[in-house]
């Protein structure tokens, strides 16, 4: 075994080969040894020496090749001694003294090499894969992170790089272990926080405009998850190209114009390609940081506005499934990571069995799980196992009060006239001709219901006409209201209790399905007046209204609030309750 400066002098030698090979075993001794790291750092430095960069293409061809290979493998090593011995501060410093080095190196690399069609691809690759490196060790440490990013035209070549790997097969099938687009996430959101000057940043040397920015990030990561499923080690990249997508949510034109795109359904199948990976602990840390940047992007996504044909479009995806083949994984993550991971089984996918449209789909998904065995796959203990009975027995009891409801085909025929309101006992309504989706007693509700529902029908056929669900149908709203007035029958001696202890002139109940587990609240028409009740003449005038018919008849109110993405929809009935 050679000695540390037999290696340093074979390093600094005229023969390529044998250069390379001493280069390759410093950094193997530095990573595990930190004996001789300040004096491999020295050396690494000494070969990023800006007069050393070519000035020519030509010239880099010819005399300075050794050169320029003494600086790639200086770059590698500065990589590995800045993330292995990362908390030690003289490391950090010397990377800060170095950066212009660096910089000058990695300029040339980029458009000598890594841009440059004469060059050949095994070598542009291999660069590419170096330079990779040095984005990821400027980017994981704060100091450096800001030597880094305040140098004009750095974020410009990360997303021109970025951008390249669409364009270049090979730098797919060869791709770095830190992509480009790991380091334009990391930019956007350096401490957990997202950035909207940096994503703006990033948007506008993406060329600005939102459509082509969801294209290109789509098409990226159609790329990188499909390189992922040959070569399961690489799980990582796509969890990159999410986590960019998901910064840029602080651009609501961006947010948009990747929804439009079915990034949720895009992701969603990433998610369920990710877990039918077998485990290994050689790509654990790679999977995880893939499925979690999935659920996390998911999180968000599934909460944006008219989030019910996103909610169905993810469960069409096998969101199911792929949550419940998850569970390999999330017993190496630690309790944070598996309950965020968790969110959409257990915050945002409950909530939304208020809707016939996801209760069917969710049945449908409930028995191919069934037949499939992937429920009997899962552990049945933990974290997972609990999120996914509770959600199964809600699903179940709604089943159950859907199959139970006055009409066995799921068409529940009650006048939609909101003065009307008859049951179709002898099923004699007509049904909108429009929609199909709601139905009137007579010509006179249906007129008197113009004004309301003439906007829902147009919509309705505007979202069919475009292959998508509408965002709400009337059913599903009637619907929501058969399971708030249920759960006030379920707890009615609580509700009675709390109105003879308050003793309120109108009583009032309130049932919120935004949140999960949903929130009941018994008071009165002063307590519960809506937020928006001094602003919002038509509320207020809706909720005067309901109070003085609920006083001249001696009734309490139900007022209940359903989900819908970003937004709330209200209803409110009467109800016969003793005070």
């Amino acid at each position: 075994m050679k000695s540390f400066q037999e290696l340093t002098d074979v390093a600094l030698g005229r023969d390529q080969a044998a250069s390379s090979a001493a280069y390759t075993t410093i950094m193997r001794l530095i990573a595990t040894d930190a004996t001789n790291l300040h004096s491999a750092f020295a050396l690494f430095r000494q070969n990023l020496d800006p007069t050393l960069i070519p000035t020519s293409l030509q010239n880099a061809r010819t005399t300075t090749h050794l050169d320029t290979e003494r600086a790639l493998h200086a770059m590698k090593g500065l990589a590995l001694a800045g993330l292995v011995y990362s908390k030690d501060e003289r490391i950090i410093e010397g990377l800060c003294q170095v950066w212009n080095n660096v910089w000058g190196w990695l300029q040339y690399f980029h458009t000598s090499c890594i841009d440059e069609d004469r060059s050949p691809m095994q070598r542009r690759a291999a660069v590419f894969g170096a330079v990779c490196g040095v984005h990821k060790l400027y980017s994981s440490h704060a100091r450096l992170r800001i030597v880094a990013e305040s140098t004009w035209g750095y974020l410009e070549m990360i997303t021109q790089q970025w951008m390249l790997q669409i364009r270049l097969s090979e730098f797919n099938t060869n791709p770095a272990t830190y992509p480009p687009a790991s380091a334009l996430s990391a930019y956007t959101n350096p401490t957990g926080s997202v950035q909207p000057m940096a994503t703006t940043r990033v948007a506008s040397a993406l060329g600005g405009n939102p459509d082509d920015i969801a294209r290109l990030t789509l098409q990226h990561l159609t790329v990188t998850a499909e390189q992922a499923r040959i070569e399961p080690k690489l799980a990582a990249s796509p969890g990159g190209d999410i986590d960019l997508m998901a910064n840029f949510r602080t651009s609501s034109a961006i947010r948009y114009a990747l929804l439009s795109r079915h990034s949720v359904r895009t992701v969603t199948s990433v998610l369920y390609s990710l877990s039918l990976i077998p485990f290994s602990n050689e790509i654990r840390e790679s999977v995880i940081f893939g499925i979690t940047s999935c659920s996390h992007y998911l999180s968000y996504a599934l909460e944006s506005s008219n989030a019910l044909p996103l909610i169905i479009e993810a469960l069409e995806a096998q969101l199911l499934p792929a949550l419940l083949r998850s569970g390999i994984w999330l017993s190496q993550m630690n309790p944070a990571l598996v309950t965020g991971f968790l969110v959409p089984l257990t915050e945002i996918l409950p909530k939304y069995l208020l809707y016939v449209s996801v209760l069917k789909v969710v049945a449908r998904w409930l028995r191919r799980i069934r037949i499939q065995g992937v429920e009997a796959k899962v552990t049945q203990h933990g974290p997972l196992w609990d999120a996914w009975t509770e959600f199964k027995f809600l699903a179940e009891e709604r089943f159950k009060i859907q199959s139970e409801s006055n009409d066995p085909q799921d068409k529940f025929q009650v006048c939609y006239s909101s003065s009307c309101r008859k049951v179709d006992s002898n099923d004699m309504f007509m049904s909108c001709q429009g929609c199909h989706e709601v139905w009137f007693c007579s010509d006179s509700c249906q007129n008197a219901s113009l004004p309301v529902h003439g906007r829902e029908c147009r919509d309705i056929q505007v979202w069919r006409s475009q292959g998508r669900p509408p965002p709400m149908l009337p059913r599903d709203f009637q619907f929501s209201g058969l399971v708030a007035q249920i759960e006030v029958q379920n707890r009615s001696n609580e509700i009675t209790s709390s109105f003879r202890a308050q003793r309120p002139r109108i009583p009032v109940v309130e049932l919120d399905f935004t949140v999960f587990p949903f929130t009941l609240t018994a008071g009165s028409s002063t307590s519960l007046r809506p937020v928006d009740y001094e602003t919002d003449k038509e509320e207020r005038k809706n909720w005067d209204t309901m109070m003085s018919k609920a006083e001249r008849e001696s009734k309490a109110v139900l007022r209940y609030c359903v989900p819908e993405g970003e937004y709330r929809k209200v209803g409110m009935a009467l109800l016969s309750m003793s005070r």
